[in-house]
């Protein structure tokens, strides 16, 4: 039995309840397990859905792995199959998922392409060093009809606790999470459509914070070194980890986390002072409104960019700015 969890929050305005209750039907017709439902606010039409075991409500709340196995407990020998309510789902379409899940032996990811008018939405191969990009620049992602197996699942609840802040979320963490811990990634030879007039960005496509969060969950199940591979790791361990960070501190940036960026930073700081960590901290103080530390914070910078021009036996990195319009450009790379 496959239990099945639909990721009801924040879903369009075109679902309503009565196609919650569809989905669940439909995966109970097919032998699958109970269905959760993971709803934004408490419904009392959510009662009369029949096919729904049971519903957690988060509110305006995050939720975390731990409810999603405490309502479904199957999950921890099962695996779990997650749907957004926005898709058009039909029986021949899910019996080519379940076949791909059973050839498998529930030992990996299975996913629906979704089809969009101006193309088919999949996944490109996942690699470490180009997971921060992906995390960064892929526009959609196919997270609306994703089979998860239970070692995933396990693993991504032990390695990471933070909670979620929504669906998208969730299976983009569980995906990166997959590759992490050595497990494939399949996608099933269909294709799923979105219900009516769904906006794909909605369903398919991570806001700032999803992408934030992604990329700190990715930073939590990986080693650095296997998410920056450019650094010459073996002769500059400190420097390498540094200028790491920095760079999950820009991003952090691009994504408005501040808080994140900041925690980077002081991680950047205990492996070696440097001038790029000024800019940003300049970067950061100009986002609160602190112009003067800012201000003071970028002419430092400057001055170390200036002892840094040249790379030397302490130093393999060097930074070369002509001045500091050439300074902000580069940091927003």
């Amino acid at each position: 039995m496959l239990p099945t969890v639909i990721l009801a929050d924040g879903f369009s305005p075109y679902v309503h309840v009565s196609s919650i209750d569809e989905l669940a039907r439909l995966a109970a017709g097919a032998g699958l397990g109970d269905s959760v439902a993971l709803v934004s606010q408490p419904s009392t039409s959510l009662k009369a859905a029949h096919s729904i075991s049971n519903a957690i409500s988060i509110g305006e709340a995050e939720f975390s792995l731990d409810q999603l196995l405490d309502a479904s407990p199957a999950i921890a020998n099962s695996g779990v199959l997650l749907l957004n309510p926005s898709i058009a789902l039909d029986v021949a379409t899910l019996s080519k998922l379940c076949t791909v899940i059973e050839e498998t032996q529930t030992k990996s990811v299975v996913y629906l392409p979704i089809a969009l008018e101006d193309g088919v939405v999949s996944l490109s191969v996942l690699k470490p060093d180009t997971l921060v990009e992906h995390i960064l620049e892929k526009v959609h992602w196919p997270i609306a009809c994703v089979y998860v197996p239970s070692e995933v699942f396990a693993f991504s609840q032990n390695q990471d606790r933070a909670t979620c802040a929504s669906g998208k979320e969730l299976i983009v963490r569980l995906l990166i999470s997959a590759h992490s811990c050595g497990i494939s990634i399949k996608s099933a030879d269909a294709t799923v459509a979105l219900r009516g007039e769904t906006e794909p960005d909605l369903v398919c496509r991570l806001d700032l914070k999803d992408q934030a969060r992604a990329l700190r969950h990715a930073v939590t199940v990986f080693n650095i070194e296997e998410l920056f591979t450019e650094y010459n790791w073996s002769e500059f361990e400190n420097e390498s980890a540094a200028a790491a960070f920095h760079s999950l501190a820009a991003m952090f940036l691009r994504l408005d986390e501040q808080e994140s960026a900041i925690e980077c930073l002081g991680m950047s700081d205990d492996l070696e002072d440097s001038p790029r960590s000024l800019a940003l901290k300049a970067a950061i103080s100009f986002k609160q409104g602190k112009s003067l530390d800012a201000v003071a914070q970028l002419v430092s910078s400057l001055q170390e960019y200036e002892k840094r021009k040249n790379a030397t036996k302490e130093h393999y990195l060097s930074f070369p700015p002509t001045d500091i319009q050439t300074l902000n450009s580069s940091l927003q790379k």
